[in-house]
């Protein structure tokens, strides 16, 4: 029998979580997985919609197909990366390609993460908290300017993003 999932702490607003995936079953799977853990979901069928999505609605974090019907998902994160740094948008790749030239180029590209399908969920769980996590210590240390002069948030690779 297997182990529950632990949830997320739900004493803040759960973290919101894009999906972009043109295929009705893996969307749907990752969102109840999701979900059941406390997340709170988008879905986006292709790439265009997640990049319009992201940046409307700005999720915590975009779990990202690299085969998306209408835009490359290679050519989603390029756009994205061009609008949100690695920490104000974590994005995780999530493609049944193997190739470790494909995944290098992805993380090259920007990308945070790269999990292949099928998805081993902890995995992928474990994953995303640990960028949940850097997004959360930005945030606060966002919080303290008066403690660190913006140059050592500059240096240490946090630098407040302004709207």
């Amino acid at each position: 029998m297997g182990r529950a999932l632990p949830t997320v702490n739900t004493a803040q607003r759960p973290p919101l979580i894009l999906i972009a995936d043109d295929t009705d079953v893996s969307r749907a799977l990752l969102r109840r997985m999701l979900v059941r853990t406390g997340f709170r979901t988008l879905l986006a069928e292709d790439g265009a919609h997640a990049i319009a999505l992201a940046e409307k609605r700005r999720p915590n974090m975009l779990l990202l197909d690299l085969r998306l019907t209408d835009i490359d998902g290679s050519a989603v994160l390029s756009h994205l990366r061009d609008t949100f740094d690695a920490v104000t948008l974590p994005i995780i790749m999530v493609s049944a390609e193997h190739d470790g030239e494909v995944i290098a180029a992805c993380l090259g590209l920007g990308a945070n993460d790269f999990v292949t399908k099928p998805i081993h969920f902890p995995t992928l769980r474990a994953r995303m908290e640990t960028h949940l996590r850097v997004q959360a210590a930005r945030a606060a240390l966002g919080d303290l300017p008066e403690i660190l002069p913006p140059s050592a948030h500059a240096s240490a690779g946090f630098a407040p993003q302004r709207p």
